[in-house]
């Protein structure tokens, strides 16, 4: 009984310190959680900072209007984007107000206008304000998954490369 082996074709590996398409999707990932983060950010922190500060103080504004809303739910993620307005002592009051927060449900809100009266520019809703600490911790969560996500891949990489160094 005869063996004849074949002869092994040679294998060919990545190079040890990524190629350039790795590079290229690591930095693009982190790229684009960064802007995400950014945008997060910009979209859920002003509204949330606002709504802290008037939390306790806030009542009912009478003749307070809501204008252009909408909200949408995807799952378990709800987003509402309004126009308030009201009349202040110095004239009409406006404000756009941007709200995301996790919950089931969805369907048709109903909100009432609320201020502060010390500090009528930051009008907002009682729904704002009842979903103060969902939203709160959804902005949280979601922006340290987004921050681990602009981090993970350039610290990936930096690690690899120390690795191929050391090896060199």
């Amino acid at each position: 009984m005869s063996t004849t082996s074949e002869p092994v074709s040679p294998r060919t590996l990545p190079p040890p310190g990524g190629g350039k398409r790795e590079i290229f999707w690591s930095l693009f990932g982190a790229l684009a959680c960064t802007a995400l983060l950014v945008g997060l950010a910009l979209f859920m922190v002003p509204d949330i900072a606002n709504d802290w500060r008037v939390k306790n103080t806030a009542q009912p504004v009478a003749e307070g209007q809501v204008t252009k809303g909408r909200c949408s739910t995807r799952l378990v993620i709800t987003t509402c984007d309004a126009t308030l307005s009201m009349r202040g002592k110095a004239g009409p009051i406006t404000r756009e107000v941007d709200l995301l927060f996790l919950g089931v449900g969805g369907g048709d809100y109903t909100v009432n206008v609320l201020a502060d009266p010390a500090r009528p520019e930051l009008i907002t809703t009682d729904l704002g304000l009842d979903r103060l600490w969902n939203r709160t911790l959804t902005a949280l969560v979601a922006g340290g998954i987004l921050l681990l996500g602009a981090i993970a891949p350039i610290l990936a990489l930096l690690r690899r490369r120390r690795g191929v160094a050391g090896e060199g």
